[in-house]
């Protein structure tokens, strides 16, 4: 008898093994094929064996506190729970995430410079493992936050969420990295999409200070918690911005870090006046009409940097195709077309230039490395459109040459003889611009100073060679001012920039330019940089 129920146990025991060992080894599903049944036990498998963190929201950089009375966050994803939908263009998997905090969501609400009234909120997160059509497989991780204006069961609101739209959950959806750093935020009310959200920096904020356009935002700042035995709580608020704790471990308002709790704003719509999202048809970031909107695009989709796709995190959008069938909804990224031209030089230059397809090859890739630098992409937004004429020319005496007059840039060099693709970035962004200074020939000299400063700070920034003595001086200029170029020592300035003209003088192309006391501004620099840090 006891053999009998040692082997129907044995059996049972192999049986059971046999199963879990199939689970170990569920492949990922990938290609279209497959794309209509990936479901939880695929995203569990695909997030086990890529994810190498899961980290809470933050808008800071992450770095280690010197002290802290909590453990370390830890967010566990509740397979059990795990919520399945999508449509014809993704499917999702969104799993709630147990945590050994909570975390505490504060919104001081301010308009035309007052407190209208503060609240708190307890946030909800989920786990999103994302399968596109196309195959590919995104993890993200969202923080909701209901709205105080929200009605009804809020717990219940918040269960019944879906990314893609459903539910009546009323708040925020804040989206960001398996490791924390956040990426984009939308409004929901009643379960549908309001729209994406405008975040910012307060000291980006301030850059607009005067305009009234954004007198209308909120302040936010988040903290884990935890209960204690006695009942308390405990608070640690660095994982948020603007709550006077300063992850460096230095007393409030004395940390050497620029930028250290600063504080996270969104912003409400400047025409509607939503501060929960919205679809204007004027451009939710510059606030200017679309025509006329200069904000800086991916060079790789060309959306609005704002609105970029290339983190591949799926927008709750509607379904692409909801008459079933077809793919979802990609962007194609742009590229090269018949005349080898790339879709940032396209927006900069006319089909009248004149180059060889290996030239705009290194014109894209010079332009898609300015892009990722702030004024520089600033610099390349506000260009759209210009149509420039942009020819070779070895015969030139100057590395670069932009005519106001014929709206034409002539470069000596593609790198075909001893000069870098780092010089040829350093010259298109030198001319560039040029392009976007107003022309005056009585102050020639002062425009050149100025585009010789932008390209050593941006050289700098870049890590470009700089190998011009005239650069020296630009760094002692650089000195007297911050960082959006307003001056902080108007004696050395005057000193330098007196030094400046001296050195150009010298040299035979600059030898006949004009200068002017009144043209000494930076306004070109000053415009492009006003929202940079």
């Amino acid at each position: 008898m006891k053999r009998k129920k040692l082997l129907i146990f044995g059996i049972f025991l192999s049986f059971f093994i046999s199963c879990s060992d199939e689970l170990e080894r569920i492949p990922p599903t990938t290609g279209e094929v497959e794309f209509k049944d990936f479901g939880i036990r695929d995203a569990r498998y695909y997030f086990e064996e890529n994810a190498t963190d899961l980290a809470p929201l933050r808008f800071t950089d992450r770095i280690a506190a010197k002290s802290s009375a909590l453990p370390a966050v830890e967010l566990i994803p509740e397979w059990d729970k795990a919520i399945e939908s999508g449509h014809s263009g993704v499917r999702l998997v969104e799993v709630p995430l147990q945590s050994n905090t909570f975390s505490l969501y504060v919104e001081s609400v301010i308009k035309s410079g007052k407190l209208l009234y503060q609240k708190r909120a307890f946030t909800r997160r989920r786990l999103v493992i994302a399968r596109r059509s196309s195959g590919e497989t995104d993890m993200f991780v969202i923080t909701l936050v209901p709205s105080s204006d929200a009605r009804g069961n809020i717990g219940k609101s918040l269960e019944n969420f879906r990314y893609l739209g459903g539910g009546d959950f009323t708040g925020r959806v804040f989206c960001s990295t398996l490791e924390g750093e956040f990426v984009k935020a939308f409004g929901y009310t009643d379960g549908c999409l309001s729209g994406r959200l405008l975040v910012m920096k307060h000291s980006e904020l301030a850059g607009h200070a005067g305009e009234g356009q954004y007198d209308h935002y909120s302040t936010i700042r988040l903290a884990e918690g935890m209960k204690t035995r006695s009942g308390t709580y405990l608070f640690d608020e660095g994982g948020g911005a603007g709550s006077g704790y300063c992850p460096h471990g230095y007393p409030e308002g004395q940390c050497p870090h620029y930028g250290c709790n600063d504080e996270v704003v969104v912003v409400a719509c400047p025409d509607c006046g939503a501060i929960n999202g919205c679809f204007c048809p004027r451009c939710f970031y510059c606030g200017q009409k679309e025509k006329y909107c200069s904000c800086t695009r991916c060079v790789r989709c060309q959306h609005k940097v704002w609105e970029c796709t290339c983190y591949e995190y799926p927008d709750p959008d509607p379904d692409p195709n909801p008459g079933g069938g077809g793919g979802g909804g990609e962007v194609t990224p742009g590229g090269g077309s018949s005349s080898s031209m790339g879709t940032l030089s396209k927006a900069i230059f006319n089909s009248a230039s004149s180059l060889s397809s290996a030239q705009w090859k290194k014109v894209e890739d010079a332009l898609a490395s300015m892009n990722t630098d702030c004024m520089g992409g600033k610099m390349i937004g506000a260009l759209k459109d210009k149509n420039i004429t942009i020819v070779h020319d070895p015969n030139i005496k100057a590395n670069g040459l932009y005519n106001p007059g014929t709206n034409r840039m002539t470069i000596k060099d593609f790198n075909e003889s001893e000069v870098t693709d780092q010089d040829l970035e350093r010259t298109l962004f030198h001319e560039l611009l040029h392009s976007l200074q107003t022309n005056n020939e009585d102050a020639k000299l002062n425009l050149e100073i100025e585009a010789h400063l932008a390209v050593y700070r941006y050289a700098v920034r870049k890590k470009v060679p700089l190998a011009d003595a005239i650069f020296n001086i630009m760094m002692l200029l650089s000195d007297t001012m911050d960082s959006k170029y307003n001056i902080t020592d108007t004696g050395s300035y005057n000193d330098f920039y007196q030094r400046a003209i001296n050195a150009f003088k010298k040299i035979d192309f600059y030898k006949d330019f004009q200068e002017s006391p009144s043209a000494r501004n930076m306004n070109t620099n000053k415009n492009l940089a006003k929202t940079c840090e």
